[in-house]
């Protein structure tokens, strides 16, 4: 018996206490909503929970001395990290400082529009992700209205500009911005089609339809330049043929050939800068 107790007593007197629970790192320290992170410490065991400021969040892949868990959806700022099982909380102060992902631009549709063109067709869609309320649209730095804004796409219709390349950014209300997406606002002038408009015996009218018609651009009839007409001055040269600009999508070339037999044609429109149309084949007087 006395052997039994004095056993017992050295087996009491000599027991280990247990290891208490701490955090000796974490990784990353600033991460987004989403995001997988990484304790470091221990001992951890099954069962055990995260708690992010006051939110307590599952942990994953525990193993002794280590641990993951996904940042939870909270609002940008710092929180205090812990670990707890068995009613016991980790020691050690580590922060984790959770910010908001910035805005990302994936798509934009259309990617080209034209200079002509109406304001019902103007309208153009950005998809991406991370779009917050209260997000801007910047056009070449420059805010523009937007027509409809979602967390994952922005509608917004173009504004008055000149040709060329643009860029595209989203900003949300915290400063930060998308990557650059590029857009194009095109003047290359086409010829979709040229058809007979009015004869008037010494002169007849083709009309010149397609897009994106300078209002000063310049035909070309089988590579020599047509005169425009002048809308100020009525009095017009019989034997000169002439241009009249209607709108960006149509022009009238009036024709007053010396004969009427048929020839072979080729009209072209050139805009001021140099853009240039296809060339249209046609036989006509």
């Amino acid at each position: 018996m006395r052997l039994l107790i004095s056993t017992s007593l050295l087996l009491f007197c000599c027991a280990l206490p247990a290891a208490a629970l701490e955090l000796t790192a974490v990784s990353p320290s600033t991460a987004f909503p989403g995001t997988r992170v990484t304790l470091a410490g221990g001992p951890f065991a099954d069962g055990a929970t995260v708690m992010v400021g006051e939110l307590k969040v599952g942990a994953n892949d525990v193993t002794g001395s280590r641990l993951t868990f996904i940042v939870p959806t909270v609002a940008s700022g710092e929180y205090l990290l812990a670990v707890e099982q068995n009613g016991v909380r980790s020691r050690g102060p580590f922060i984790l400082r959770v910010v908001q992902p910035p805005p990302r631009i994936l798509n934009l549709a259309p990617t080209t529009l034209d200079t002509c063109g109406s304001a019902d067709n103007r309208a153009v869609t950005v998809s991406g992700s991370n779009f917050s309320p209260g997000a801007t649209l910047l056009f070449d730095n420059a805010a523009v209205v937007i027509d409809n804004l979602g967390p994952s796409e922005i509608v917004f219709t173009l504004p008055q500009v000149t040709p060329g390349l643009h860029q595209v950014q989203v900003a949300n209300p915290d400063h930060q911005k998308s990557l650059p997406h590029g857009f194009i606002v095109s003047n290359t002038p086409e010829i979709s089609d040229i058809a007979l408009g009015a004869d008037r015996v010494v002169e007849y009218e083709l009309l010149i339809y397609g897009k994106n018609f300078a209002y000063n651009a310049q035909v070309l009839r089988n590579g020599g330049a047509v005169g425009r007409e002048d809308p100020m001055n009525m009095v017009r040269d019989p034997n000169r043929d002439t241009v009249r600009y209607l709108d960006c999508t149509t022009l009238v070339y009036i024709r007053r050939p010396v004969a009427r037999e048929a020839r072979e044609l080729e009209l072209q429109v050139v805009n001021p800068g140099g853009a240039q149309s296809n060339v249209y084949r046609l036989t006509t007087p």
